[in-house]
């Protein structure tokens, strides 16, 4: 959500003494900061002083949202509306809010409007096209889908996923990078405390078993905050990470479990980065691969001569164990992830000149309504 620290200057004082200016100031202070409370507190102030003040308005929401009252941000985003009906942002924040609500309708007001004001409004146009595909309209959610595709090549939200799920669009190879420095960057500070996710201690526990004595090298790939490596530093001498998000990787700086961290797309890193590691390990990061062949032989040109390769993937075993497709979950499917067929990673394996050990089921991550079904890929190079 935008806030807006941009008013006219005004000169009356709170009952706390403070100039309505300074506690706008201090509001949005307190906004940049994430203490919602004190900040929706110092913004009342100002809207009582001066009703008129939109930004004002807008920002309330903002802290409201944040703290879980909805239905009193939903009407503090219509009163800055109603000083102002171009306010863009209040009009974004304002569907944003109705869409969490359930109140698809209004949200799809909300957005269509933003963008008959403002045609090139990128975050709006994809909302317009997610919103029109939960309200069933899937024709619509293709066109303004694909006009948000125009304006965002880089495709940071994720519409070409979208298309996909609904059968609008071919599958494509991979999320984009944008859609995966996007969500990263957002799940960066959470991500050490998520309850429930698996993939870094069933990878960890396979190279324990399997590792007698260190490796010379191992490599993190999409090391993401670090909770993988922390697992893997007494099994090597030498502990690189990789990962696309600068967020994450400075987490896992902080974590000074690793001897080199490098940013950069998977890909290109293990394509162009000219080493040769012992293992390679890889906990939840080809889940945003579909068509794994690029990206395995990609690991298998990383790795030396019966060196291991240890990954974990979302399981499209129940639906087609020789393929693979978008993950089962919507939520997974429009984060940009997909799902394989067990099958399916064997012959794309061995195609890339790797050895499958194994491939084991196992439960990738879960909550309190359900897991979700992941394989644990064992393989080793070879020549020839």
């Amino acid at each position: 959500m935008t806030a807006n620290p941009k008013r006219e200057p005004f000169g009356q004082n709170t009952k706390h003494g403070l100039s309505a200016e300074t506690a706008r100031l201090l509001g949005l202070s307190l906004l940049q900061k994430g203490d919602w409370d004190r900040a929706a507190a110092q913004f009342r102030l100002v809207v009582a002083l001066a009703p008129e003040d939109t930004a004002t308005h807008n920002n309330l929401g903002i802290a409201l949202r944040n703290l879980g009252k909805r239905e009193a941000a939903v009407r503090a985003f219509e009163a800055a509306i109603e000083g102002r009906p171009d306010h863009l942002s209040a009009r974004y924040n304002l569907g944003t809010t109705l869409g969490e609500l359930g109140r698809s309708k209004q949200a799809l007001d909300q957005f269509v409007a933003i963008v008959r004001l403002a045609p090139e409004h990128v975050d709006a146009r994809f909302a317009l096209g997610e919103m029109l595909i939960e309200t069933g309209d899937q024709a619509s959610a293709a066109r303004h889908l694909s006009i948000y595709l125009s304006l965002d090549p880089t495709d940071r939200f994720g519409a070409t996923m979208r298309l996909a799920r609904i059968g609008l669009a071919p599958l494509p190879p991979r999320a984009s990078v944008g859609q995966i420095e996007r969500l990263y960057a957002k799940k960066a500070a959470t991500w050490d405390d998520m309850p429930g996710y698996l993939a870094c201690d069933h990878v960890g526990d396979r190279l324990q078993q399997i590792i007698a004595n260190p490796l010379a090298s191992i490599l993190d790939l999409g090391c993401g905050t670090g909770r993988l490596g922390m697992r893997l530093r007494e099994q090597t001498d030498q502990l690189d990470g990789v990962d696309i998000s600068p967020a994450m990787l400075a987490r896992a700086a902080a974590k000074r479990c690793y001897d080199t961290l490098f940013e950069s797309d998977l890909l290109e890193f293990l394509l162009h980065s000219g080493a040769r590691y012992q293992a390679i390990a890889s906990a939840g990061t080809l889940i945003h691969f579909g068509d794994l062949l690029p990206v395995l032989k990609a690991v298998r040109s990383a790795l030396a001569e019966d060196a291991l390769f240890v990954c974990s993937l979302y399981s499209y075993d129940p639906t087609d164990p020789g393929g693979f497709g978008l993950a089962h979950h919507p939520s997974l499917a429009d984060a940009g992830c997909f799902a394989h067929g067990s099958e399916y990673v064997k012959i794309a394996a061995e195609r890339a000149g790797l050895r499958l050990l194994s491939c084991l089921p196992i439960t990738h991550e879960e909550n309190a309504d359900e897991k979700i079904p992941g394989l644990l890929v064992t393989a080793k190079a070879f020549s020839g």
